[in-house]
């Protein structure tokens, strides 16, 4: 195995435990595997489809009522699902789609945006990235040590590392693209 792979399988392994995909998760692993011909051995191009029907499984666990208690609980669930999603569309890869305490703290300080010396919070929902560094760096068969090695490699390699910032539960406007125009308009002046 692979550190890549084993940050991969850390990752979907924490997301499998928490509540969020815990509760509902056997009616959504039915309508899942629905959408595969084969579901003990799905095609590539059925698992990369199942992206158009993400929101399906999502919904296919009845709505609770709009509390911010079930809304928050609908938002960390679509988070999941989202990530669960993306990391095995991306086995394989040098690529890895990570949240929370996953996130590589050099990427977490790159992702920061500063306005007059102000840190402006950025919810980082789901951080997808890759260094192609990590491509054949065996695993450690320890998480906690296999982050540190994989922080190390985004460190030392970051100009080859790449990153998206997905928001899935607040609008990226909102949340982030504004405080990144403002704080570009007013530096260049």
């Amino acid at each position: 195995m692979k550190l890549i792979d084993e940050l991969r399988q850390a990752v979907v392994g924490y997301l499998l435990t928490q509540q969020a995909m815990t509760v509902g998760w056997r009616a959504r692993r039915t309508e899942i595997r629905s959408h595969f011909t084969d579901p003990a051995n799905p095609e590539p191009s059925e698992i990369v489809e199942l992206g158009d029907y993400l929101g399906r499984v999502f919904t296919c666990v009845g709505a609770g009522n709009r509390s911010q208690s079930s809304l928050s609980v609908g938002g960390r669930t679509w988070e999941t699902l989202v990530i669960w999603y993306l990391n095995i569309c991306y086995v394989g890869t040098p690529v890895v789609a990570v949240c929370g305490k996953f996130i590589p703290p050099t990427l977490k300080e790159a992702l920061k945006v500063t306005y007059t010396n102000k840190t402006v919070k950025a919810d980082l929902d789901v951080v997808v990235f890759s260094c192609p560094s990590l491509r054949n760096e065996p695993a450690l068969n320890n998480v906690s040590q296999g982050l540190s090695k994989i922080d190390q490699h985004v460190r030392q390699h970051l100009a080859n590392t790449a990153a998206i910032i997905g928001q899935t539960k607040t609008n990226w406007k909102d949340a982030v693209q504004k405080p990144m125009r403002c704080n570009a308009s007013y530096d260049q002046v």
